[in-house]
């Protein structure tokens, strides 16, 4: 779970009972890469002996200084989503979202204690770093660090999907639980590699 909950990525209440539980069935995981996918290896609870389930997804974990022009354009769109929101300017975050979230977008912007919250959380941020993505279906999964003043590094998970060339945020899959339970196992877990 994130260590602070952004508002403008809900999550359902079952989702997060469900994420709670989590912890409880599995005895531990292991994240690495192999080639283009991430792969990580669940053992079962209690001794976490016999074969483990392995999930595989398409995808990888983005070196510190690796550049090529897709993590590159990946890296903008985090720098991008960072100083629209520690902007606060309504239209700045807007133009972040695919137009079909815009609206649901638009009613929380009108919320000043949200806007301000959410503007002071990314305010404090002075690195973000892009860890890993992975591909899940027409989305990109993207997993960043943010490290800040005041708050512990956290890691977190930007949903986003490619339309008319851009990448842009989407809420399209906050009530996909395969998608919640991934972030929540990916950022746990990536949030373990060190800081740069």
């Amino acid at each position: 779970m994130y260590a602070v909950t952004n508002p403008f990525f809900p999550m359902k209440t079952a989702v997060k009972a469900f994420l709670c539980l989590c912890p409880v069935l599995l005895f531990g995981q292991t994240l690495k890469s192999e080639g283009d996918n991430l792969v990580i290896t669940f053992r079962p609870a209690g001794d976490g002996s016999g074969p483990p389930v392995t999930l595989t997804a398409k995808g990888r974990i983005v070196p510190p200084g690796q550049s090529d022009p897709a993590t590159d354009r990946k890296r903008r769109f985090v720098t991008a989503i960072v100083e629209a929101n520690s902007s606060g300017v309504p239209g700045r975050i807007l133009a972040l979202w695919r137009d079909s979230d815009k609206l649901d977008i638009e009613k929380k912007l009108t919320d000043q204690k949200m806007v301000d919250a959410n503007r002071a959380l990314y305010s404090k941020i002075k690195v973000s770093e892009l860890l890993a993505y992975i591909e899940y279906g027409q989305y990109q999964l993207l997993f960043v660090r943010h490290q800040g003043q005041g708050f512990t590094s956290m890691v977190r998970t930007y949903p986003v999907i490619e339309q008319e060339g851009r990448l842009l945020l989407t809420n399209a899959l906050r009530e996909d639980m395969v998608y919640t339970y991934l972030s929540s196992i990916f950022e746990r877990e990536l949030g373990k590699l060190p800081a740069k």
